[in-house]
Formats: structure tokens, sequence, C-alpha cells
């Protein structure tokens, strides 16, 4: 079954309560290097919950970490940059496929920035590959891809009209029962003429259905998957540009928001249509989830302070917003985070 992120990631994005270790691992092939980071982390770890853990409890809190030390196997089958994501009850290990800075936070819920942002950079997408006799179907990412099936058909008992029929029958099972979620772009390439006439039967409410301008071999299709991947870059970069642009028409209209305080208010209210919180910057201290209070700390203090901004991201997606996550070169205003309030039809006002 071919799963978005966003739902793979859902438990992680989604956890409360109680202590949470996240560590981000900057994976470059050294081993000493990572389990370096390893200890980094538990040295966090054990600064912020000493006071709150017995030294059993503590032990068995970073027994996995340890396991990672003593077991090197473990950190060779990962071949990008690492995500751990430790609470009492649950131990997670994923390759993030993007840029990472080495970081520990214990917290109350873990720490999803850079996250969001491998979301929106390293989207899937489907990949439809129709030859004379065979459709073949892909999951892709930026760094990968996923063969799930092929549907060979025999060109000489067959009429042209029902051969497409019968691509656009198997097409059609195979994406009502893979495709959990329908925001995976599906893009299409082989012979013109049969995409032309598939693409009018088939059965997918994605948000884009894209035919490339493209032949298409098994045996032959890398240059699919960078055309598919080229096309994906171009649309987030528009996308982005295009968010930044809504930001400045809502600052007209008086519907936008840059004061940390008062988005936290409005966040915990659903009030916020989409967020945008910038990476690398960190602004420690604690959320009151049910009125919007914030309370700002100098430093990380203890193990209930939290990344105000990465509480607030996740705040604004229980809700149901929408969270991007700035470079800073992207953000132009200089503020941190800033706010799309939803319209007056939504009760805000």
């Amino acid at each position: 079954m071919f799963q978005s992120k966003e739902l793979s990631l859902k438990s992680i994005l989604g956890s409360k309560e109680g202590v949470h270790l996240t560590s981000y691992l900057l994976n470059q092939g050294d081993e000493l290097h990572l389990k370096n980071q390893i200890y980094d982390s538990m040295a966090v770890a054990r600064e912020h919950l000493t006071e709150v853990l017995t030294e059993e409890e503590l032990k068995h809190f970073l027994s996995p970490l340890m396991q990672l030390l003593m077991d090197s196997q473990i950190l060779k089958n990962f071949k990008s940059n690492i995500g751990i994501f430790r609470t009492k009850d649950s131990f997670r290990m994923l390759n993030v496929p993007i840029e990472v800075q080495p970081l520990c936070v214990v917290a109350t819920s873990f720490h999803v920035k850079p996250l969001l942002r491998w979301i929106h950079a390293d989207r899937e997408f489907l990949v439809l590959g129709i030859e004379e006799d065979s459709v073949s179907l892909y999951s892709g990412t930026q760094s990968g891809r996923r063969h799930l099936a092929t549907l060979d058909i025999s060109t000489e008992s067959q009429k042209f009209g029902n051969k497409v029929d019968r691509f656009t029958h198997g097409i059609n099972e195979w994406l009502s029962q893979i495709a959990t979620s329908k925001k995976a772009p599906l893009f299409l390439a082989g012979s013109q003429d049969l995409v032309k006439e598939v693409v009018q039967k088939l059965k997918y409410p994605a948000a884009k259905i894209v035919i490339l301008n493209s032949s298409f071999d098994r045996d032959e299709s890398s240059e699919i998957f960078a055309e598919a991947r080229q096309w994906l870059q171009a649309e987030t970069r528009r996308s982005l540009e295009d968010a930044l642009i809504e930001f400045q028409g809502a600052e007209k209209l008086k519907q936008a928001q840059k004061n940390i305080f008062q988005i936290a208010k409005a966040a915990v209210k659903g009030r916020i249509s989409k967020l945008f919180v910038t990476e690398g910057i960190q602004i420690f201290g604690k959320l009151d989830s049910r009125t919007g209070g914030v309370s700002i700390n100098p430093d990380h203090m203890d193990h209930e302070d939290d990344d105000l901004l990465d509480d607030l991201a996740q705040t604004v997606l229980a809700t149901g917003g929408e969270v991007i996550v700035l470079s800073k070169d992207q953000n132009l205003s200089g503020r941190p985070i800033l706010a799309i309030l939803k319209d007056k039809a939504g009760g805000l006002k």
C-alpha cells in the first residue's frame, strides 16, 4: 500500500504529554562521528531528566541509544541523516534525507520542524509508465523509488480499444487500493496516443495528473523520474512564492499576524489558516494549550521547555491549518514566525 509521508509520520507529529527526546544526527558515513552525536544526545537527556526520573528509569529511557553505541550495524543500515524519537513507551528511528543540524531536544512533544520541511521538500508521487503491451506503476520521492506493480497485456489478441480499457481497468484497481492519500501527484509517461486515451478514463482524484513528454521503457526509466522530480521541485518553489504573496495580501486585509503572543492565542483556538516558521531558530518556553499564553525563556531550561515555533506548528496542524518551514533566506520579514488568520467566514472576527 502506498502511504503518504504525512500519514506515516502522524504518530510523531501528534505525540503529546510525557517525556519526549528528539535527536537529529548528521550522517556523513563516519561511525565515530555518529556515536559522538549520540553521546551528546544522552548528555542532554541526563541534564534535563535527572531530577524527574529515577536512575533506573533514566537508564531504561536511554537504553535504545546505548544499544546504538554497542551495535554498529544498526547505524550502518542508515544511508541518510537520522532522526531519533523516544518516549517512555516508544522508540523510532528514521532516515531523514534532507539537510539537518545535529540537535537534541527534550520536551513534552517531539521536535518536528525538520520533518515538516522534509514533507514539503521530498513529496511523494506516483509514476505510471505505459508501453505497448504493459503498464507499470511506481511510487517515488526525491531520494528514491519503488516498483509497485506491472500489468502485461498480450497485443496479439486484443484490439486497440479493448487494450486501453484493460489498461485503465487495471490501473484504476491499483489506484483504489494503494493510494491512501489522494495528494500524491500522478505522472504518466509512454506512447502519447496511449497516454491520452488512458488519462481520459482514469479514476484518481489527485491534486495533479501530469503527462510527461517522454516515452517509457521499464529498463530505462531513470529519466522519467528525473523529469518528475524536476517538475515537483519547480512546483514547490512556486507554491512557496504563492504562499508568501498570500501573506502579503493577508497583511493588507489585517488577517495576518507576526507577533508570537498573538499567534499563540489564535493557534489554540484553531484560528490559523497558514503558519510560517523559520528553521535554524529556536525560541524556548512554554505554551498553555488552553489559553494560548506563552512564557519565553532565554534557554532550554527544563524537560517541559520546548521550541515554541515547533509547539505552535504542531498546534496549527492539529487544528487543520497548514505549516510551512522557511529557511532564513526565504523569510524576508525578519520575524521567526508568521501567520495567516482564517477569514471572517471562519468566525474569527
